[in-house]
């Protein structure tokens, strides 16, 4: 089998590029639904457009007294004061949504979850998750150059590398400058997710003790951080990748499941919250400022102590900015 049967596998059929026509996949193969789980396709509703208009990957997923807590990776996403952002946004970002279960579905912003077929054949949850997440921080290109640049050529004309493997895979070049290039993120995610996992040229490895990583060199790293996909990943003395909370001189930063450093987003830990700013430090005495306005101009500023837990009594709209510092 290939990579790419592999792949058709893992999505229930081609990669696709307009998010009905992937709805529509799912639902074909039965696996569309309304509960969330890691490594599912996440389906957004538009009412403006009357269907299904946006897609992401969920990283993610709990639910506490009904609520559930999703976090999600989204291509061609974004934020902002605009309404529209986290659909039309030109960037790959994480997103957080926390919804009940009867708001999930029909015309609601949240439609549906398509379930990919993990397993031997294809890949893991875990492995689609970290394909994702190696392309955070993604902004689309003015024309179809410098592709593989997280941030060089900056344009808004829809020009992804995603769009160019998409046009390339499915025999359309001219694809590469479409705005559907969330699904086509999505799809390229697995695919990578597919390779990873029956390419044993990965410097990646698994052993008892956790995962590590080897260098072209041989040796692994230690004692080290290691930039690699476009996300940062840390390494102890005996060359464990490191996860959840690690030290450093200058304070504390915070490695997700898959070993990748968080950065500009809440995280959760042992029932308390903490935000960890954009260079990945966890901020401490401080506001963190909403992501959206609660009412046009208004935001919420949440306190973080001096521990760096979130203290809901202390969150306001009305800070004194010039008193104290507002992390990002």
């Amino acid at each position: 089998m290939t990579n790419y049967e592999r792949l058709c596998v893992l999505l229930c059929g081609g990669p696709t590029a307009y998010t009905p026509d992937g709805v529509a996949q799912w639902r074909k193969a039965g696996r569309y639904g309304k509960t969330p789980s890691v490594g599912s396709f996440i389906y957004f509703y538009s009412s403006s457009l009357g269907r299904v208009s946006h897609v992401g990957i969920v990283t993610s997923a709990n639910q506490s007294n009904r609520v559930y807590r999703i976090t999600t990776i989204e291509g061609n996403s974004g934020a902002g004061e605009n309404a529209t952002a986290w659909r039309d946004g030109g960037k790959t970002i994480e997103h957080t949504y926390e919804v009940l279960p009867e708001q999930i579905g029909g015309k609601n912003r949240i439609n549906g979850f398509g379930y990919p077929r993990f397993g031997e054949d294809t890949c893991t949850a875990e492995q689609l998750v970290l394909q994702a997440r190696k392309w955070l921080g993604y902004l689309e290109k003015a024309t179809p150059d410098q592709l593989e640049d997280f941030t060089a050529n900056v344009g808004d004309n829809n020009c992804t590398l995603f769009g160019k493997w998409y046009g390339d895979t499915v025999g359309k070049p001219a694809t590469y400058t479409c705005a559907q290039w969330c699904s086509m993120f999505c799809c390229y995610a697995a695919y990578r997710a597919v390779v990873e996992a029956h390419d044993w040229r990965t410097p990646w490895y698994e052993d008892e003790e956790g995962w590590h990583f080897r260098k072209d060199g041989g040796s692994i790293c230690r004692d080290e951080w290691l930039h690699y996909g476009g996300r940062w990943y840390v390494f102890d003395g005996s060359g464990r990748m490191v996860t959840g909370w690690y030290k450093a001189q200058e304070g504390y930063y915070y490695l997700a499941g898959d070993g990748a450093l968080c950065t500009a987003q809440w995280v959760e830990d042992d029932g308390k919250n903490y935000y960890v700013t954009r260079t990945g430090l966890m901020a401490t005495s401080c506001y963190v400022r909403s992501e959206m306005p609660y009412v046009p101009g208004k935001w919420m500023y949440y306190w973080v102590g001096e521990d760096g837990a979130w203290i809901p009594k202390w969150d306001t709209d009305s800070p004194d900015l010039r008193k104290y510092y507002c992390a990002t």
